[in-house]
C-alpha cells in the first residue's frame, strides 16, 4: 500500500469513530417512570402502547423532548385502549 491508500484509511476510519460517537451522545436516554418522578417535557414526539383486545393494565412508552432538546424514551404502564371501548 502506498501512502495515500493508508491517508485515506485514517481518514475514513477517524470519521467513522467520530460518527458513532455522534449518534451515541444523540441516542434517547431510556427511563421507567415512578410515581411522583418530576419530568421535564417540552414537546411529546410519540405515545403508544402494546395491543390488547381486553381491558388491563399494558406496557406503553412515550417519546418526547425536554427543554434542553434532549430525546427521552420514558417506559410506563397504563390502561389498555380496549378499557375506553366499554369492556
Amino acid at each position: 500500500m502506498n501512502i495515500k491508500t493508508i491517508s485515506a484509511i485514517a481518514v475514513f476510519a477517524a470519521t467513522s469513530f467520530g460518527a458513532v460517537a455522534a449518534q451515541a451522545a444523540t441516542a434517547p436516554i431510556q427511563d421507567s417512570y415512578h410515581y411522583g418522578q418530576h419530568l421535564d417535557i417540552q414537546k411529546v414526539l410519540a405515545d403508544n402502547a402494546d395491543d390488547s383486545i381486553t381491558c388491563k393494565v399494558v406496557s406503553a412508552h412515550m417519546t418526547y423532548l425536554d427543554s434542553q432538546h434532549q430525546e427521552h424514551v420514558l417506559n410506563y404502564r397504563r390502561m389498555a385502549e380496549a378499557c375506553d371501548m366499554g369492556d
